[in-house]
């Protein structure tokens, strides 16, 4: 760099948020809201991970403790033109040891913005960065969340009854949450599930399946009237591409509990 006589050099001034313990990294608050923010000068820690698997290189970070459980989403859908994000959640107390809970490159569709959906747990603090997909990425962008409306059937109490001996029904788990002692269907994580009964109005085989769904599923079936105590009857995972089926003999009488899930807490 050349400098005159009289000049000042000029040095590049880093976010207040740029690392992950630094004082200045805002704490967002409440059930919905949009910050905006700038990822311009901002570097990657050692020990940092690649976020949304990115090799990224200009991360910005924010706390922020739910005030109630329930299904929340985060996006950079206004990012600017210039900035390519990606964006992840994570929980964890340094930037070495994070414990990822979602994550998103591109999911608004087309070039820039970031969008991740997860089940949050109430007063458990979770960290947000925002960053570029590689170091050349920087601009501005506008981080916004809300609380997503649970669907009628999420939670196991409110089932919702299926009758006969054959039929479908339509369901969307976009804001289902998963409670406490809810068990992991399928054996997968999960964190979206949503909740149907049918009484078997006679013996024989029953298949139940979620084929054809434009989510990744997981399907499980249960014997039992309390979500921390249920017995499992059959559960499956892409049995029919990204949709599963689960088929068992049922006797006729018993009430069964239905259990569709997301893979995990960031697929709806």
């Amino acid at each position: 760099m050349l400098i005159g006589v009289g000049q000042t050099p000029a040095f590049a001034v880093a976010p207040a948020n740029d690392n992950f313990g630094a004082p200045g990294v805002p704490v967002l608050t409440g059930e919905s809201g949009t910050v905006n923010g700038t990822t311009v000068d901002a570097t990657q820690q050692g020990g940092e991970p690649d976020h949304a698997g990115a090799p990224g290189g200009r991360s910005v970070w924010y706390r922020w403790t739910p005030p109630s459980s329930g299904a929340y989403t985060f996006n950079t859908c206004t990012a600017s033109p210039s900035l390519d994000t990606v964006l992840a959640i994570y929980t964890g107390g340094t930037v070495s040891t994070l414990n990822e809970i979602a994550s998103d490159d591109d999911g608004c569709g087309g070039f820039g913005g970031s969008i991740v959906t997860f089940s949050a747990v109430s007063g458990t603090q979770y960290r947000i960065v925002v960053d570029g997909y590689d170091a050349t990425q920087t601009g501005t962008f506008t981080l916004a969340w809300q609380k997503l409306v649970a669907p009628g059937n999420d939670l196991f109490g409110q089932a919702q009854a299926l009758t006969g001996t054959s039929g479908s029904v339509s369901g969307s788990n976009v804001g289902a949450s998963k409670q406490p002692n809810e068990p992991d269907h399928a054996m997968a994580v999960g964190g979206a599930s949503i909740w149907y009964k049918w009484t078997a109005p006679e013996d024989g085989d029953a298949t139940f399946e979620t084929c054809g769904s434009n989510f990744d599923t997981v399907l499980a079936v249960y014997e039992g009237v309390a979500v921390d105590d249920l017995t499992e009857v059959g559960s499956d995972d892409d049995s029919c591409g990204s949709g599963s089926r689960v088929v068992f003999l049922a006797t006729g009488g018993t009430e069964y509990r239905i259990a569709v899930d997301s893979l995990d807490s960031s697929s709806t």
